[in-house]
């Protein structure tokens, strides 16, 4: 028998879809690719801009949070080699992230080790999951951070969205699983239901299996499968400092303590695989609209002369016939607001997303030209989107144009002078691709990103930093070129001194086939040798481990 356990505490995700749904509150449930990754860790309280799905600093601090209600499930199934798994597993699953891949991963190589020795392999599948929902901040008791509340008094208002986002995660929903999976061989192609009511028996956890008394007086070793059983364990989601015991098996019964503990593990309501969050406004919450003096009397005048004509309210009295008043409602500061916030988002994504790519880009040329110019020529770089090697893919020559085919296979020396923007030897090129992206930074910054931060941050009706609550960012001639906060825009700018200007565009080469893209798929390089030998590692690709290549690497 052999026994395979995995237990982890985050599921890697396999769909890339995020889903946006508004709720009967001023909240937005969210479930988002991004939220499950491994990398970032939503907690109640953090900043979150729906805008750019992106999580910011902690701004709130969490005291209590309401009572938390979860569902308990738990599944069992057989499936014969004559099935289908895939159609079993979803009919008696549905959509468990846990069971997801299983039919086609794990289930397929035991088949096929079947197959290879004249026999049938048969599944025995349980699973048992949580789902727990509810757990929300309590704003009764929780209050913004210190440092939040300082930026909030200064009536640094683009500061705080900066820092905090225009919403945090009020709720989150999450769910742990346990999957163990038995599966053996035999002549027939159809399973034992015998030996399958004994594996339920072994489980123990609140499961159907229900076998004679002859059956329940068997042991392992007089079943004849026992001598091809692989029993293997997978959890997802569990909390480790809840534990209610080891999370390891060295026998075929220990499954049960397994589920046990499993169980026991699953009663953290902040542990577990995140499903969906709630997304609420900061302009929703009482603390910020306190701290942010949003209910403040904001007040607009219109004066006008005898003939109807509008001049300024401080004109002199008797210039003046009759003065209107309007006062800015509460509910439209905090439209303009949130708007605004989100706006601030997308702007700083973008700034941030190019400086990480300028910041990638020279850490992957230092990594390149430290090696020989003969090393360079003789290793491929692994591409990190496929993580494939293939040889007889077309290629391009050292002093080619940048093309399509180098997003498939490209040669470590021919990355380098594409990343230079010239030859290593100088070349005809003018400019170095590094100055031209920090150029083209430099140009957002300048003529975009400060003169809309900065009208934002402007006082509007005697009211510190009042712009971002009467005006929207539409109506801000700084901030109204809607391009420029498109993905693959580029911001060009025309003539000089006081007759300059720009424009925003969305230019489509600055897609797949981009020098961004370019250095997504490459940077940090991994090499391969012309043989396809995984050869020297300057940094693991992305998600991957040395134990995931094909080949034992050879660290330089």
């Amino acid at each position: 028998m052999k026994l395979n356990v995995f237990c982890a505490t985050t599921l890697t995700t396999l769909l890339s879809l995020s889903v946006v749904r508004l709720v009967s509150s001023a909240g937005t449930t969210i479930s988002d690719q991004a939220l499950r990754n491994k990398n970032v860790t939503p907690v109640l309280g953090r900043g979150y801009s729906v805008a750019t799905g992106t999580l910011l600093s902690t701004c709130m601090l969490v005291k209590d949070v309401t009572e938390t209600s979860f569902d308990y499930s738990y599944g069992y199934t057989e499936i014969s080699d004559s099935e289908t798994a895939s159609t079993v597993l979803s009919n008696k699953f549905g959509g468990a992230a846990g069971i997801v891949g299983l039919a086609g991963g794990e289930m397929g190589l035991r088949r096929d080790e079947a197959k290879s020795n004249g026999k049938y392999s048969h599944s025995i599948i349980a699973h048992m999951s949580v789902d727990r929902y509810y757990g929300s901040v309590d704003e009764g008791s929780s209050v913004l951070t210190e440092d939040a509340i300082e930026i909030l008094d200064r009536q640094d208002y683009v500061g705080f969205f900066q820092a905090c986002g225009p919403a945090f995660l009020r709720s989150i929903r999450r769910t742990s699983e346990v999957i163990v999976h038995f599966s053996y061989e035999s002549d027939s192609e159809e399973f034992s239901f015998g030996f399958g009511a004994y594996a339920n028996g072994q489980i123990g956890a609140l499961g159907i299996g229900v076998f004679s008394n002859n059956e329940a007086s068997k042991k392992q070793s007089d079943w004849s499968q026992s001598s091809t059983l692989t029993v293997s364990v997978k959890c997802f989601g569990l909390s480790v400092n809840n534990a209610g015991g080891e999370i390891t098996a060295s026998s075929f019964k220990d499954v049960k303590k397994v589920m046990e503990a499993g169980y026991q593990s699953m009663q953290d309501p902040m542990s577990g695989i995140v499903k969906t969050v709630e997304v609420y406004p900061w302009v929703a919450n009482v603390n910020f609209q306190i701290a942010m003096n949003i209910n403040v009397k904001m007040e607009e005048d219109t004066c006008y002369n005898v003939d109807g004509e509008i001049l300024s309210c401080s004109a002199a009295p008797e210039l003046i016939d009759r003065k209107d008043s309007a006062f800015y409602p509460t509910t439209l500061k905090a439209f303009n607001i949130l708007q605004n916030a989100e706006h601030v988002s997308k702007m700083d994504l973008i700034l941030r997303k190019n400086m990480a790519t300028i910041a990638l880009m020279n850490r992957c040329i230092a990594a390149l030209s430290s090696y020989r110019n003969e090393d360079l020529a003789t290793f491929y770089v692994v591409n990190q989107n496929t993580y494939s090697y293939d040889s007889s893919l077309p290629t391009s020559t050292l002093e080619d144009d940048y093309n399509s085919n180098d997003l498939n296979i490209i040669k470590a020396d021919r990355l380098l002078r594409l990343l230079l923007g010239r030859s290593r030897e100088g070349g005809e090129h003018t400019s170095y691709l590094m100055e031209t992206l920090v150029q083209n930074v430099l140009n957002f910054v300048t003529y975009y990103y400060e003169p809309c931060i900065k009208v934002m941050s402007e006082e509007d009706l005697a009211f510190p930093g009042g712009k971002m609550m009467t005006t929207h960012w539409l109506d801000m001639a700084a901030c109204n070129n809607v391009a420029c906060t498109f993905p693959n825009s580029v911001l060009s700018v025309s003539g000089s001194g006081s007759s300059v200007s720009f424009s925003c565009a969305i230019n489509p080469t600055l897609g797949s086939n981009s020098h961004e893209n370019l250095i997504d798929t490459y940077c940090l390089p991994t090499f391969w040798e012309r043989d396809g030998v995984l050869n020297i590692i300057e940094a693991m690709p992305k998600h991957l481990s040395a134990s995931s290549y094909p080949h034992t690497p050879l660290v330089g």
